[in-house]
């Protein structure tokens, strides 16, 4: 597991730009999570038309154009190495990047023009894969956005002995912990 930073994860609004929210470096605790590492396959079309739909429904200028997806990129990573962004790009060579964000939304919206339900939705944006005979198999990591706490490894680090001010502060770096009675 890789921290995500608010700022890049939920939004710009200057409420997330706070060191508590910026992550934290280094592998966390929640690498034995039962999503830590996933890998799925869905149909190369079927994704491309739900990424292209969901791009016309936002007025996302190139990822609207999509059409059989062939391959899914990192584009780029924050500073923990959190992948940040995705490219995609279809079977004609057209490329849109897409926010991890926007890529997990896209690749499980189900509104006008998506064809339904995704055969198996994403868990999160943080993942890439290749086309092979009209399938993709994504290779993913985690559950959700990745900013804050990991339920997972704060299990982890407390059944080690950690106390939870030390997992609060490895979860939330630079926080403040003040008796409230």
């Amino acid at each position: 597991g890789r921290a995500a930073t608010a700022i890049d994860a939920i939004s710009t609004s200057p409420v997330n730009d706070i060191p508590p929210l910026m992550g934290h470096g280094g592998d966390d605790y929640c690498v034995n999570a039962p999503l830590h590492a996933w890998t799925i396959e869905r149909s190369a079309r079927s994704l491309g038309r739900r990424i292209a739909a969901k791009g016309r429904a936002r007025s996302w200028t190139r990822s609207k154009e999509l059409t059989t997806l062939v391959r899914i990129t990192v584009e780029d990573r924050n500073q923990h190495g959190r992948p940040t962004s995705v490219r995609l790009v279809d079977r004609r060579g057209t490329e849109a990047v897409l926010s991890t964000g926007d890529f997990f939304f896209a690749a499980n919206f189900t509104g006008p023009g998506a064809g339904g339900e995704p055969s198996h939705a994403l868990w999160s944006g943080w993942a890439d894969g290749i086309s092979r005979r009209g399938r993709i198999k994504l290779n993913g990591h985690g559950f959700g956005h990745g900013v804050g706490l990991c339920q997972y490894g704060a299990e982890a680090m407390g059944s080690s002995g950690k106390s939870w001010a030390t997992i609060l502060e490895w979860y939330y770096p630079g926080v403040e912990l003040h008796n409230a009675w």
